[in-house]
C-alpha cells in the first residue's frame, strides 16, 4: 500500500491465520466480505503482536522482533512528528496470514528520506543494535 509518505520497513513476517480464509487483503476490491475478512485478520495479526509469540519473521528485518520494532516505533516518534506504526496486510495462504511491520512518517514526504536516514543513523539504538546505514536505507527504501 503506498502512501506516498516515507516508511520505515521493520520486518515481514507470518502468523497462524486462525479461521482466515486464503486470498490477498487489496483494499480496492473491498465489498462487506472482504471488509469483515480484512478485519478479521487484522484482529489476528495483533493478537499475535501483542503476546510476541507465533511469529515467523520472513528474511532479515531491520528489527528482530515486535519488541525490537515497538522500541524503534517509540524512538521514532519521540524525534518525529507523525510518526504512525502500520500493520499491513499482504495476503493469507497456507493457513498463515503475511504481513508488513512499518513505520509511517506522516508530516515528512518522500524526499526527506535521506535526511531522516541521516539522524536516525546517529542513534545509540542503531550502534546498540548493529543496524548499518545500507540496512537502514534498505528499510527506507524497499
Amino acid at each position: 500500500m503506498a502512501y506516498n509518505k516515507p516508511e520505515l520497513m521493520l520486518y515481514s513476517a507470518l502468523c497462524h491465520a486462525d479461521g482466515c480464509s486464503e486470498g490477498d487483503f487489496k483494499i480496492e476490491r473491498a465489498n462487506d466480505w472482504a471488509i469483515r475478512r480484512y478485519q478479521q485478520a487484522m484482529r489476528t495479526v495483533e493478537r499475535y503482536l501483542s503476546s510476541d509469540w507465533g511469529l515467523q519473521q520472513c528474511g532479515r528485518g531491520l528489527v528482530n522482533s515486535e519488541q525490537e520494532a515497538q522500541e524503534l516505533i517509540a524512538l521514532c516518534q519521540r524525534e518525529f512528528e507523525g510518526v504512525i506504526p502500520l500493520i499491513e496486510l499482504s495476503h493469507c495462504m497456507h493457513g498463515r496470514i503475511r504481513f508488513n511491520r512499518k513505520a509511517l512518517f506522516e508530516h515528512h514526504a518522500l524526499a526527506d528520506r535521506d535526511n531522516l536516514i541521516e539522524r536516525i543513523e546517529k542513534w545509540d539504538y542503531m550502534k546498540q543494535k548493529d543496524i548499518s546505514q545500507r540496512k537502514l536505507r534498505s528499510a527506507f527504501y524497499s
